[in-house]
């Protein structure tokens, strides 16, 4: 039986989505990868501190995005085998704490690339297992805008399993709990 992996599309409206949209000519301004129903592992920064010192990391979903923003969630079957290589790509990313590929996303706007190992913008980290799994060897990672990868993973078979826009006023567990609790009959 197959399995799926998921990626998160963001179409961002922050000042950064926006020149990311303008310069890609995109809808798109950031991909993650889903790792659970909970959590994304992603390249982005938690704060304008973090923004020269980002790296991929283990974060809730939706966490640090703007609120209103549109995003979708595709889901792409893969083999068993793929489904593990792919993870433990993304795991390990974490573990070494693989940076932002500054040359690269200069080099998305400017046309070209300062190579640089274990670093990845979000869209070039999240094609590289694909290359990998998928023998996709004719695709250059760091020239991977966020729209060219859905276009990518859409080729692959990927569809759409949520869509929506970001809301920030969605109660917790603990809050639907006890509002369920005191309107039972």
């Amino acid at each position: 039986m197959p399995k799926q992996i998921r990626y998160l599309a963001y179409k961002g409206t922050n000042w950064l989505a926006k020149v990311i949209r303008w310069e890609t000519q995109g809808e798109y301004s950031h991909i993650a990868f889903v790792f659970d129903d909970k959590h994304t592992i992603e390249v982005w920064p938690d704060s304008y501190k973090e923004l020269l010192n980002c790296k991929w990391k283990v974060r809730k979903i939706f966490d640090g995005y703007k609120e209103g923003d549109e995003y979708e969630i595709w889901a792409l079957d893969v083999t068993t085998a793929q489904y593990v290589l792919i993870n433990k790509f993304f795991i390990d990313l974490v573990k070494k704490g693989a940076k932002f590929d500054y040359w690269a996303g200069f080099g998305l706007f400017l046309k070209w690339k300062k190579e640089k190992k274990n670093q990845y913008f979000c869209s070039e980290g999240c094609i590289y297992p694909l290359i990998e799994t998928f023998k996709l060897d004719h695709i250059i990672p760091w020239k991977i805008t966020p729209d060219a990868f859905v276009w990518i993973i859409q080729a692959l078979g990927a569809k759409i399993v949520e869509e929506g826009i970001i809301s920030k006023n969605i109660p917790n567990e603990e809050v639907i709990m006890n509002w369920a609790l005191d309107n039972t009959i």
